[in-house]
C-alpha cells in the first residue's frame, strides 16, 4: 500500500487521539524514512506489518515501546518496559540543572542522578556539561542495562552503579562525592493506579512509579539522608516531584538543614521540581 492508502488506513483503525504524530513516528520506523522522505517519494508499506502495529496500539501500548525509541531534549534513547518513557517536565528539570551548573562556574563538576533508568538525565546532563563527570544509579539490573545502551547509542560515557537507594550505606561507594544530586524518584500513591491510563499502568515498570500510599515521601527522605553523606558542601540537590507533595518535600529539605529552597512549577503549572543547596 502506498503512503496515502496507509494513512487512511490508520486513521480508520486507529482509537485514540494524536493519530497524526503516531502515524509518522510508526511509519518512520517501518520504513526507515523520515516523515519529509515520505512525503516526497514513492515508498511502499506493508499492511501485515502495519495492521500488528495498529493491534498493539489499539490495547494501549505505548508508540515508543514499539519502535523502541524515545525523545529526551535532543538525545534519541532507548525505550523498554524496563524504563519509564522521558517526559516533557523531566527536560525542564535537566534545563534548570544545567543553569545552574553553568552559573556555579565550577570546572570540575561530579553529578549523580539516583533512579536513572533510559539514563536521560544522565545523558543529558553529559551532553550539555561535557566537562562533568556524571555518575547513575538504579536498583534494576534490567534499567542499568537500558541505560548502558543508551550510553554507547549516544557516545556519552557516564558511570553506572546497580544500587537500592534504600539501601545505599551498603552498595555504593563511600568515597564518592558529588557537586550536584538529581532524582526523579517514584512518587505515584499506590491507590492513584487505578486512575491511571493504561498506557501507563500496564506497560511501564511498577518499580520506578509507586510507593507505598502510608509513606510517600520515603525516597525524598532516604535520598536526603544519602546526601548527608556524599554531597558536598555547598552542593545541589534537584527533586523531580509530584504536584500534591511539595509542601511536604519542602519540609524535609529545610528539616535536613538545606538552604535556598526554590520550588518551580512545570509548562502546565504544577509544582514540579525542586532544588536545595547543602550548608
Amino acid at each position: 500500500m502506498n503512503l496515502r492508502e496507509a494513512k487512511t488506513h490508520f486513521e480508520t483503525a486507529f482509537l485514540l487521539a494524536e493519530k497524526e504524530t503516531i502515524f509518522y513516528w510508526l511509519l518512520s520506523h517501518l520504513t526507515g524514512k523520515t516523515k519529509l522522505q515520505m512525503l516526497t517519494d514513492e515508498i511502499a508499506i506493508d499492511k501485515a506489518e502495519l495492521d500488528v502495529a495498529i493491534a498493539r496500539l489499539n490495547k494501549g501500548e505505548p508508540i515508543q515501546h514499539i519502535i523502541g525509541r524515545a525523545h529526551f531534549l535532543d538525545l534519541e534513547l532507548n525505550v523498554n518496559r524496563h524504563t519509564l518513557i522521558p517526559r516533557p517536565e523531566t527536560e525542564e528539570l535537566v534545563e534548570w540543572m544545567v543553569q545552574d551548573i553553568l552559573d556555579s562556574g565550577k570546572t570540575t563538576v561530579r553529578i549523580l542522578d539516583i533512579g536513572t533508568g533510559s539514563a536521560c538525565i544522565a545523558l543529558a546532563l553529559k551532553q550539555l556539561v561535557p566537562h562533568a563527570e556524571v555518575h547513575a544509579l538504579d536498583s534494576s539490573r534490567e534499567a542499568l542495562a537500558v541505560a548502558k545502551s543508551n550510553s554507547e547509542l549516544c557516545d556519552l560515557s557516564i558511570a553506572l552503579h546497580q544500587v537500592d537507594v534504600l539501601n545505599w550505606r551498603a552498595e555504593f561507594p563511600s568515597e564518592l562525592e558529588f557537586d550536584f544530586i538529581v532524582s526523579n524518584p517514584p512518587y505515584v500513591l499506590k491507590k492513584e493506579a487505578a486512575e491511571m491510563q493504561t498506557n501507563v499502568l500496564d506497560f511501564e515498570p511498577h518499580l520506578a512509579l509507586f510507593v507505598e500510599d502510608d509513606d510517600p515521601l520515603l525516597f525524598y527522605r532516604e535520598i536526603l539522608t544519602f546526601c548527608t553523606v556524599h554531597l558536598k558542601a555547598d552542593g545541589r540537590l534537584f527533586y523531580e516531584i509530584h504536584e500534591e507533595m511539595a509542601r511536604g518535600v519542602l519540609a524535609l529539605m529545610a528539616a535536613a538543614g538545606l538552604s535556598d529552597l526554590e520550588l518551580r512549577q512545570d509548562l502546565q503549572g504544577k509544582d514540579r521540581m525542586i532544588r536545595g543547596r547543602r550548608i
